[in-house]
């Protein structure tokens, strides 16, 4: 990625949230926490099945803008970015230039056959 430029691809970010189950435990959905502009890049894809259900993972590299370390707008692991109906893991975050303005995240997408 050279430039802000090439942040073309709309993403919301979503964190997990927790509530009663009523039984005692807890049930996790996700909630919109914002949404962001970003670059992705394909990295690696892989495919297996068990039990007669196949899964496929693609990995992405995701940049988008940096915000400031402990800003709700920031991306953190297990987090996930939603395009559309497609969703995508956050598995690490890492600054992606030497000046701190983008974030690399890594994140894994994964569909069920």
């Amino acid at each position: 990625m050279s430039a802000a430029s090439d942040l073309r691809q709309p993403l919301v970010l979503e964190g997990p949230v927790y509530s009663p189950d009523g039984a005692g435990g807890m049930s996790m959905g996700w909630a919109e926490i914002g949404r962001l502009w970003a670059a992705m890049e394909p990295q690696a894809g892989s495919e297996r099945g068990r039990d007669g259900i196949g899964l496929s993972q693609a990995r992405y590299r995701v940049i988008v803008r940096a915000a400031p370390e402990g800003a709700s707008a920031r991306p953190k692991p297990r987090q996930r970015f939603r395009a559309g109906e497609r969703l995508l893991r956050i598995t690490a975050v890492q600054p992606h230039d030497a000046q701190g303005r983008f974030l690399r995240c890594t994140t894994v997408e994964e569909v069920t056959a």
